[in-house]
């Protein structure tokens, strides 16, 4: 064999290698991203109830429609022999209404979900439970624990929705260090309008993790009147009261970490709800400038990170009278 024939084989062989190798990587990739598939230009996400209701629909998570293309699984709740910490497990009497369902139940639902390319999350918080993250031995706490029912359950991230007052400083450094522990986990946040009123807490504490920050959606609802940009007193129940407010947000964060927070039906709320034809106004007065009131923003905010609902389980009970609007509304507008 000569020395020509030889280096021709030795080429030949070398570039069947890297073929196998780049034919491996490919495979690689299109695993990952059927695992998780590509999302939606803009979201609906929508809290699910972790405790069963009377007033509402008991559902399995994979009973949630696709219409959502976010989940968040409403609450964590306090560890009290840690303090800062979080625990979370399938409540006893959702499990009973929903005939024994599990942990390793949800976890598997969990895992159907985000094959169809949906996101699914860990809230902490609610109206009743809250998280006291005041320090740095706290915020510590808080990072390892939910870092741990993240990966016992495989949420795709955490959101935040303690409503009974924060410490914007320690809160930041346990979002930053529990991201840091799982690089990609999504935070998300859930104020009350008041809490993103100029001074509040949640935009000292969006100044701070505005690098980490997935989005923020401002639940516009019991909540009374409050002050728009323009100085002016809105009241709930039209666009103006959201999209007045929304131009707040707009100058701590971009377009596209910002959600649009409604009840999904009368019962989801004590006050504030709006009928998803408001919803659409609003979103198209922000994206569009179409459809405003007596508000009209100064400039579009194209890039919309969508809108999120109280809850997927009154939803439920309504035959989904908000989420499929909605979606319809989110799915049709332009592309960010």
């Amino acid at each position: 064999m000569t020395t020509d024939v030889i280096r021709r084989r030795q080429l030949l062989a070398g570039g069947l290698a890297a073929a196998v190798l780049v034919a491996a990587v490919v495979v690689v990739v299109f695993v990952v991203r059927s695992r998780h598939g590509e999302p939606p230009a803009r979201h609906l996400t929508g809290y699910w109830q972790n405790y069963s209701s009377r007033r509402s629909a008991n559902l399995r998570l994979s009973s949630v429609p696709a219409e959502y293309d976010v989940i968040a699984v409403a609450f964590a709740v306090p560890d009290r022999s840690h303090a800062g910490g979080i625990d979370f497990s399938v409540d006893s009497g959702l499990s009973s209404a929903l005939d024994g369902y599990s942990d390793d139940d949800l976890t598997a639902d969990i895992d159907a979900v985000q094959r169809d390319g949906r996101r699914v999350l860990l809230s902490v918080g609610g109206e009743s439970d809250d998280v006291k993250i005041s320090d740095a031995t706290r915020a510590a706490t808080f990072a390892r624990s939910a870092a741990t029912l993240l990966d016992r359950f495989g949420f795709d991230g955490i959101d935040i929705d303690l409503e009974h007052g924060i410490s914007p400083g320690p809160l930041a450094s346990a979002l930053h260090q529990l991201v840091k522990a799982r690089p990609g986990t999504l935070v998300t946040l859930a104020p009350q309008t008041l809490d993103v009123q100029p001074g509040g807490d949640y935009l000292a504490l969006i100044d701070r993790i505005k690098d980490i920050l997935t989005s923020v959606h401002t639940q516009f609802y019991n909540s009374g009147s409050m002050t728009g940009c323009d100085g002016e007193t809105y009241v709930e129940g039209g666009p103006d009261f959201v999209t007045a407010q929304v131009c707040t947000l707009l100058k701590h964060v971009r377009a596209d970490q910002i959600a649009l927070g409604f009840p999904a039906s009368k019962a989801s709320a004590s006050n504030g709800y709006v009928p998803p034809s408001v919803v659409t106004a609003a979103v198209n007065c922000l994206v569009l400038l179409r459809s405003c009131g007596r508000y009209r923003p100064k400039k579009a905010a194209p890039g919309l990170y969508g809108v999120m609902t109280w809850s997927v389980n009154n939803d439920a009970a309504g035959h989904y009278a908000f989420a499929k609007p909605i979606r319809h509304t989110l799915t049709t507008l332009p592309p960010p």
